[in-house]
């Protein structure tokens, strides 16, 4: 939630996010099976990702802060790299 609160997202959206990364998590384990659910999830993630970055770059939060999402976005990228 400090990630949330520093990006100033309302708590109503908090939960929405939430279950779009769940959703996206669960789209990623349907994958291994079913390649379009997988790409789909990632594109989903990096997506979300890239918005993620963007919310930390636009209230000018530090490199401690943005590193998450760095991470995670490198990651989902590389993962829907490898799902193409």
């Amino acid at each position: 939630m400090k990630a949330a609160e520093t990006v100033h997202c309302p708590p109503n959206l908090c939960t929405v996010l939430g279950l779009i990364k769940i959703a996206a998590a669960t789209g990623l384990i349907l994958g291994l099976t079913v390649d379009k659910i997988g790409t789909a999830a990632a594109v989903g993630l990096s997506i979300y990702f890239v918005l993620a970055v963007g919310a930390h770059i636009r209230v000018k939060d530090r490199l401690k802060g943005i590193l998450p999402a760095i991470v995670m976005l490198a990651i989902s990228a590389a993962t829907l790299a490898t799902s193409l």
